[in-house]
């Protein structure tokens, strides 16, 4: 998908809405993982992205000072790091041309160049979980994948549409 056709901006924020946002997690979640809101309750429960979810919004590492109760293993990398289901999460949402590192799925056959979309794990790839399907809706285009032994998952630079 070429970046000045009309449809590449298939993945938006909107102007009312903030780039940095707070909610709890409805299942466990890691950083670099895309994420959606459900505000129609009396907190914002933040959920994996589906399969072909347009969203941005990615979970972040919180930060040192107010970090959530539950990361695990900070002995390891914090992209590494979960977040319990029902504990305090960060995340940001990303505009067109900016990058992101986002958590790539096991599945994803996905290289430098390709477009890319959410599983419907949260996670960045080129097919859907079942690994064969291939998704219809991208966010993004993969500009670097980095690969390294002490990372549970491979991360991809991201460019958002």
């Amino acid at each position: 998908m070429s970046y000045d056709t009309p449809n590449s901006v298939v993945a938006e924020i909107f102007d009312n809405e903030p780039k940095e946002r707070e909610g709890f997690a409805t299942a466990e979640l890691r950083p670099g993982m895309g994420v959606t809101f459900d505000t129609s309750g009396d907190a914002n429960d933040v959920s994996p992205a589906g399969v072909n979810s347009r969203t941005t919004y990615v979970v972040r590492v919180p930060p040192q000072t107010m970090s959530a109760a539950s990361l695990n293993s900070m002995d390891t990398s914090p992209i590494d790091a979960t977040i319990d289901a029902d504990d305090h999460l960060y995340t940001f949402g990303f505009l067109r041309f900016q990058q992101a590192r986002c958590r790539v799925a096991s599945s994803s056959t996905a290289a430098a160049g390709d477009d890319v979309g959410w599983n419907s794990n949260g996670e960045i790839s080129d097919v859907q979980t079942d690994g064969s399907t291939a998704l219809t809706t991208f966010v993004g285009q993969v500009r670097e994948l980095i690969s390294d032994a002490d990372l549970d998952n491979d991360i991809a630079v991201v460019e958002f549409y």
